[in-house]
């Protein structure tokens, strides 16, 4: 396996923070994913669209191994509108070389753009699972310093700026940063790189190095440090059966984590049963059946309507406004503003950290 494979841009959250992830995963082979392949379809069709293509000719259409539906191109088409409305120098798809501070490290940039003494990286992310945010995201720096290694000497850059661009949970950051600054964050990496590569790189157990990490189930570290949050003891306990909002605080902050684990734990013994394996004390079994109509509907509601009108065979609803956003697009959909009200979501917990700003009344006082 090439250094590359180990150190890539994108596990670069992961390396980073967990040297020994880099050690860990080795024995576990790479899985794709639907989702995976969903987003290089988007990605491709991106490429398409950037350098001439017409995207709309591909709806319905299989690319990359995946279907590219209307509301596919619909977000591809808007990334492009985004890209090109920066200007400038714009280069699509591009190898980027940062083996300067990652052995052997080089990756893709969706898109380098030039505009005067500013270098853009701009990431599409198609995917709706995780919010990704441009501040410090290591895939960007790492793109940003191979761009600025192979661009540097043709361009006089003195600014970076990086964009995550993901449409389908309507998230738009970019970051700027100087070229000095940046030089701080290729230095912090260069230093976490030699650690991934060293024999005695640590487990450092986190949320973000955790989440994706294919080792997470069988991870003594990330065991540990789980069990060791949830039965910790504090000496100055004022009931003694009862743990204080200080452990409870300590759990919650670490929800995500330690339910990764466990759905972790759950998919490992899961794996192994469907490949044949004994897991000493459990089984598969088949889950709770659901009932469908055997038959294409048009044979269905013939029979059905023996027996019942057809108001009690079919029932109709209005759509929502999101499905009539999808039909009229947005550059229509002010004819029905009007129309539509936005309620207050229901009120859920968040850290203290959140933007959101904070529910001052009582829960009882809202509802009534």
């Amino acid at each position: 396996m090439s250094a590359h494979a180990k150190l890539s841009a994108s596990s670069s959250h992961r390396w980073i923070n967990c040297p020994a992830s880099i050690r860990m995963e080795q024995n576990y082979p790479n899985s794709s994913s639907i989702y995976a392949q969903e987003g290089t379809c988007a990605h491709a069709l991106a490429d398409f669209i950037l350098c001439g293509g017409d995207g709309a000719s591909h709806i319905g259409k299989e690319l990359e191994g995946f279907t590219v539906s209307k509301d596919m191109f619909n977000h591809v088409n808007n990334y492009v509108d985004y890209v090109k409305q920066l200007g400038g120098s714009q280069f699509y798809e591009v190898r980027v070389d940062f083996s300067n501070i990652v052995p052997e490290g080089f990756g893709t940039s969706d898109v380098i753009t030039i505009v005067g003494d500013t270098l853009h990286v701009i990431d599409l992310k198609y995917g709706q699972g995780e919010r990704v945010e441009a501040f410090e995201n290591t895939q960007g720096l790492l793109y940003a310093i191979g761009a600025l290694n192979d661009y540097g000497y043709i361009y006089d850059i003195d600014n970076i700026v990086i964009h995550i661009y993901q449409p389908r949970i309507n998230n738009y950051s970019s970051w700027e940063l100087t070229t000095i600054e940046l030089q701080s964050f290729s230095t912090m990496i260069e230093l976490a790189a030699k650690k991934a590569l060293s024999n005695d790189a640590e487990c450092n157990p986190s949320e973000k190095a955790c989440k994706f990490c294919r080792a997470k189930a069988e991870c003594k570290a990330l065991h540990d440090y789980s069990i060791g949050i949830i039965s910790a003891e504090f000496d100055d306990l004022t009931n003694p059966d009862v743990i204080d909002e200080n452990e409870i605080r300590r759990i919650m902050d670490n929800k995500k984590l330690i339910n990764g684990w466990l759905d972790a734990i759950e998919s490992h013994i899961s794996d192994k049963l469907k490949l044949g394996e004994h897991f000493d004390g459990y089984k598969l079994v088949n889950g709770r059946s659901t009932r469908k109509w055997i038959d294409n509907e048009d044979n269905v509601s013939t029979k059905l309507s023996e027996f019942l009108s057809e108001d009690d065979i079919f029932k109709r609803s209005m759509i929502s406004p999101a499905q009539a956003e999808k039909i009229l697009g947005k550059k229509n959909l002010f004819e029905i503003n009007d129309l539509i009200i936005k309620s207050e979501g229901s009120p859920t917990l968040a850290k203290d950290d959140d933007a959101r700003k904070s529910i001052s009344e009582k829960i009882t006082d809202l509802f009534e």
